[in-house]
């Protein structure tokens, strides 16, 4: 069950399995609907368009924040564009949280004046021109020696800096925050006391267990977590990208991305119950591979009915998952283990 709320509307509309956040087209899609939230945000919140145009857009003033209009998606100068209604200025912004940033986009590329958001921005009636390059860490552009238009590189920290007095703009950064945008992470870990008890020590074997793991079936160790909105349920654990025997795992999988799965701790909301999950992400084209990880993995790994959600849609509906009560494992690492063992055999 969701709160009404940015990120409900975000976890209604597409249905998330556990880290597959890690995939190329998860993160566009993060990027998209952060994009179209904060334009409406800006759209309906004059008091949080003005403070905008002062931090992020750099300008000495907002009290003239009504005489802005928002445009998304404007063709060839990024993800949205601010701009006065008489064209005098304008601040095209393009939005990166962990996507690559690609050469049209990059003030610092040639391609960017050529043919890319330089070259359209200049294409545009507005007198005065800036392009802002939103990261998570700001991007140095001083050394582009173009003027037109102006480039700045600027960090999401900017935007949580704004003021979120009201509900819409509290609800916008939690959501990010949710979104896994790190600077807006806090607003959803504010009034929680950790630590009792064996807590942390249990959070310390747990991430010493899945970076034994990691090294064990040659995956790169990067940590993905996630919880719920009534913090009682999420998931914590680790994209499973080959390292070792890369090529016969991308000829078992038949991904679409260089993130071929999952493993981890899973928490459901309702029961409190922990489970322990693998999940591999076969192709939309790739349902022959499914049935057959399905059919080599052993008769007594639990493999529960997918989702509706994710069976309905194309790009997920061949992912295979396998699960674990965490109260019928004595050994968790070497259950990980035997799952990826009974694919593709270790050196």
């Amino acid at each position: 069950m969701f709160k009404p709320s940015f990120y409900g509307l975000y976890k209604q509309g597409r249905f998330r399995t556990p880290g597959s956040e890690g995939t190329k087209e998860a993160k566009r899609q993060v990027e998209r609907f952060a994009v179209a939230t904060l334009a409406f945000a800006l759209q309906h919140q004059v008091e949080f368009r003005k403070d905008f145009l002062k931090r992020v857009c750099q300008r000495n003033r907002g009290d003239d924040a009504e005489q802005f209009k928002l445009e998304l998606e404007v063709a060839g100068c990024g993800d949205f564009v601010v701009r006065k209604k008489d064209h005098s200025e304008a601040y095209a912004f393009e939005f990166k949280v962990e996507s690559p940033l690609q050469s049209h986009q990059d003030p610092r590329d040639p391609e960017f004046f050529a043919s890319g958001y330089g070259h359209g921005i200049r294409q545009q009636p507005w007198v005065k021109s800036t392009y802002i390059l939103i990261q998570n860490e700001p991007l140095d552009l001083n050394n582009v020696t173009e003027s037109v238009p102006n480039c700045r590189g600027d960090s999401w920290r900017s935007i949580s800096k704004c003021s979120y007095e009201t509900l819409l703009i509290t609800d916008l950064f939690e959501s990010f925050g949710s979104l896994g945008i790190p600077a807006f992470i806090h607003m959803n870990t504010k009034n929680i006391s950790l630590g009792h008890g064996d807590s942390t020590l249990d959070a310390v074997k747990l991430y010493q267990l899945l970076h034994a793991v990691a090294g064990s079936i040659g995956s790169k160790p990067k940590f993905e977590v996630d919880f719920g909105e009534d913090k009682k349920g999420g998931y914590i654990g680790m994209n499973f990208v080959p390292t070792a025997k890369s090529n016969e795992w991308q000829r078992l999988v038949q991904a679409d991305d260089d993130v071929i799965g999952w493993f981890g701790y899973s928490q459901d909301k309702k029961t409190n119950r922990s489970t322990l999950d693998v999940w591999f992400y076969c192709g939309k084209r790739s349902a022959a591979a499914a049935a057959k990880i399905r059919s080599q993995l052993p008769k007594n790994f639990r493999q529960p009915k997918l989702p509706p959600e994710v069976k309905n849609r194309p790009e997920e509906k061949n992912y295979v998952w396998i699960s674990l009560p965490a109260k019928d494992s004595a050994d968790n690492q070497e259950w990980f283990i035997s799952v990826f063992d009974s694919l593709i055999e270790r050196k």
